[in-house]
């Protein structure tokens, strides 16, 4: 079992993966496209996932220097920034972007303990979440999701799929985060109509996080599988 700085850097590779990937996808059309602040081109979805990388490298980098921690709670201004200053740049420069991005996350993995990486708020109270936490989901998990969802837009339910699949696959060794993962996968499936996936997978996300047992009772994206025996007797 690789150590937990080799899988953080693992899952950071395999999300530049699926992005380079996405990328040799497209047709001329899609990578020259100008989308609108309703619906994103790929050149705006992935700046703004750039950005907000470049965010958690920025808010990592003054927690361990021991700065002042940047503020990124007004997210809507914040995207909408990103979506401006973004827009007439060429798909190779945003892309150079995330290159970018992608060095800095490796650069603090490296530069930090084990200890430091896993303990919650270990270099500010104005940051509960684990370095781990903060590195996965706005380098890994973030990322995933926009990639499925664009695919989606494409049509393409089976690399949506596949590519979800595989993100969830590739947090199996961290259990912390595992769980929380199958339970974004069941709602996926069930966003995309793929009902039997879906509760299977929500029935053993709930066993890894009972935690979200109330929350899933509520979630919007679980609305579509309401209706089922199957679902009602998870809370029966």
């Amino acid at each position: 079992m690789a150590d937990l700085k080799t899988r953080l850097i693992q899952l950071l590779d395999l999300s530049r993966s699926f992005q380079r990937q996405l990328i040799a996808d497209l047709d001329p059309a899609e990578r020259t496209a100008t989308g609108t602040w309703e619906e994103w081109s790929i050149k705006d979805e992935l700046a703004h996932i750039i950005a907000w990388q470049a965010n958690s490298v920025a808010r990592i980098a003054a927690q361990i220097h021991a700065e002042t921690v940047p503020d990124f709670s007004d997210y809507e201004s914040i995207n909408r920034a990103v979506y401006n200053t973004n827009h007439d740049r060429s798909l190779a420069d945003i892309a150079a972007d995330g290159d970018r991005a992608h060095a800095e996350f490796i650069k603090l993995i490296t530069a930090v303990s084990e200890d430091d990486l896993i303990q919650p708020a270990r270099f500010s109270d104005q940051e509960k979440r684990s370095l781990v936490e903060m590195i996965v989901g706005n380098g890994f998990e973030h990322p995933t999701l926009h990639y499925a969802n664009y695919y989606l837009r494409r049509g393409d339910l089976t690399r949506a799929t596949q590519l979800q699949e595989t993100s969830v696959t590739a947090l199996a060794e961290m259990p912390t985060l595992y769980g929380a993962a199958r339970y974004n996968l069941a709602c996926f499936y069930a966003l995309s109509g793929q009902n039997e996936k879906a509760m299977n997978e929500l029935r053993e996300a709930l066993q890894l996080r009972p935690d979200l047992l109330e929350w899933s009772k509520q979630d919007a994206d679980l609305a579509t599988l309401r209706h089922l025996p199957a679902y009602q007797a998870l809370y029966s």
